[in-house]
């Protein structure tokens, strides 16, 4: 008798009698969006495939899918080393990692210090670019916006109306102390501001970690970003909370591990 209950049970999701009709993506946190590779909102399937032709060339197909009957009846395409992309509503989200082109600073103490990159006006950096398409219309995907912070991307949420960036960004090693734009992160274009930066008194690290939040009513710009010098590589991501454990291994002048955590608060966007 249980295992027919449970079967009935299934049966009434399915056909949207016990709730959702369609399944969403697994989050660790309620109301807390991720990223995926495949998303659905119930009469469309958006799913990420790869042009292995052409290596890092992606594109989202976008599937109608009535009973046994799928179509697909739109496809977005040129995207570049996807992470995964987010659904919500009439909206659509995707996280791409790429290389930033960024120019040589004049100043000959820089250019000495590249000289192993030769004589080159510029250098790449890492970067991520965030990507926002209207598809009110589904068979016709516009593209609403696209941003871009320094780092690659290590994770990212969507909660409460916002979409948020957790990056890592290293600078280059060749990086001019008379430059801060060559060693400070850049979201968007612009440097961060002293202020928006924290140096922990105990780091042993350059890298920076960067959380940033994009309102998903005006994505044409950063609501708010906040940097740290932290090599932290494990995230999770409450309500309101945004944890982040970074773990220093022991060296020569200490016969211990330590693990720092570094918590960011967030609302409507702030951070």
């Amino acid at each position: 008798m249980k295992n027919e209950t449970m079967a009935e049970a299934a049966a009434d999701n399915v056909n949207g009698e016990g709730g959702a009709s369609f399944s969403t993506t697994n989050v660790q946190v309620e109301a807390v969006d991720e990223e995926d590779m495949v998303k659905t909102d119930g009469s469309y399937l958006f799913h990420l495939v790869q042009d292995y032709s052409k290596g890092s060339d992606y594109s989202i197909s976008i599937v109608k899918a009535d009973g046994s009957q799928m179509e697909e009846v739109s496809r977005i395409e040129g995207l570049t080393n996807i992470n995964g992309f987010y659904l919500q509503g009439d909206s659509l989200v995707c996280v791409e990692q790429l290389w930033l082109e960024t120019k040589v600073p004049s100043g000959d103490g820089f250019l000495k210090r590249l000289a192993g990159y030769g004589d080159s006006e510029s250098y790449m950096r890492s970067g991520t670019r965030i990507t926002f398409f209207d598809i009110k219309d589904r068979s016709y995907p516009k593209k609403v916006s696209s941003l871009t912070t320094d780092g690659y991307a290590a994770s990212s949420r969507i909660s409460g109306g916002y979409f948020y960036l957790i990056s890592q960004y290293t600078p280059c090693r060749t990086a001019d102390p008379e430059d801060p734009d060559s060693f400070i992160p850049i979201v968007n274009g612009v440097a961060m501001e002293a202020a928006s930066i924290i140096i922990p008194e105990n780091t042993d690290t350059d890298s920076y970690l960067v959380v940033a939040s994009v309102s998903l009513k005006d994505p044409t710009k950063f609501a708010d970003s906040k940097a740290i010098l932290s090599g932290g590589n494990q995230y999770y991501v409450s309500a309101d909370h945004i944890y982040v454990a970074d773990t220093q291994y022991r060296s020569a002048d200490t016969d211990t591990s330590t693990t720092n955590l570094t918590v960011f608060a967030y609302q409507d966007g702030q951070i």
